[in-house]
């Protein structure tokens, strides 16, 4: 069996995980085979950071806030104006009677660079950097892309990429590109992931087109008529005869 290795930059970061359920899903959600294993198609990725975050896009700028926690990559909170002709523009937030020392912007810096490995380029854009890199094996590839069914708001349009990680390691960091509309902002924080990753293979099936057959018509209709057996039928509303019916049938993933 295919082994992917993944290496964790944090080792007490969380780890990526399968995560079968959504916020915000319908009730109904919880019991569509079809819908769950849509959410486990990839593993789900966390910011490589201890801090909150959050980022809004207002005219000209990213506006990038850090918010201090017990365990935050820096003490104190602080603004981070990004401009899209490249300015940046901090201020500082420190604790009643806290004089930053020289090296503050220094530390900072070094704070950010963990987890954003670059702003405004192009405009409107965040390039999120999370805690870990996969490894495929030979032949595979990783796709990097936004969480599946995530309608937990708000949730900025997420690019996809695929990457040959059986051989590249040109950034040893898995990376999530965001681009955001006016007015847009979103929150990024040690709990919460920000991107998913999949693994497929290189070598892709071949596709034939063909005319729709008779017999698969047959089988169609045998399946629709199979499902609305009273073996199939529940009370609940949300629970439709077809998530019964499909879930006895479906055959198993193997890992």
């Amino acid at each position: 069996m295919d082994t992917v290795k993944c290496y964790m930059h944090d080792t007490e970061g969380r780890r990526p995980q399968r995560v079968a359920t959504r916020p915000r899903l319908p009730q109904a959600s919880l019991h569509c085979p079809v819908l769950g294993e849509g959410n486990r198609l990839g593993w789900v990725v966390y910011p490589n950071t201890r801090s909150s975050w959050e980022i809004e896009r207002v005219p000209g700028y990213l506006r990038v806030r850090h918010q201090a926690s017990e365990h935050s990559d820096f003490a104190f909170d602080f603004l981070l104006m990004a401009g899209e002709d490249g300015s940046r523009m901090l201020e500082l937030f420190p604790p009643e009677g806290v004089n930053p020392d020289p090296k503050c912007e220094e530390r900072i810096k070094a704070a950010m660079d963990k987890v954003f490995h670059s702003m405004q380029n192009p405009a409107g854009t965040v390039r999120l950097l999370t805690n870990c890199w996969f490894k495929t094996p030979e032949g595979w590839d990783s796709v990097w892309t936004g969480v599946t069914n995530l309608l937990e708001p708000p949730t900025p349009y997420a690019y996809t990429v695929r990457v040959q990680t059986d051989w590249y390691a040109g950034t040893a960091v898995t990376e999530m590109l965001y681009e955001l509309r006016i007015g847009e902002r979103f929150k990024v924080d040690p709990q919460t992931p920000i991107g998913m990753v999949l693994f497929v293979p290189r070598q892709e099936p071949e596709v034939e087109f063909l005319p729709y057959p008779e017999e698969l018509q047959v089988e169609t209709a045998r399946q629709v008529a199979e499902k609305y057996q009273p073996g199939y039928q529940r009370t609940e509303r949300e629970i439709s005869p077809y998530n019964v019916w499909y879930g006895r049938h479906q055959k198993p993933y193997t890992h």
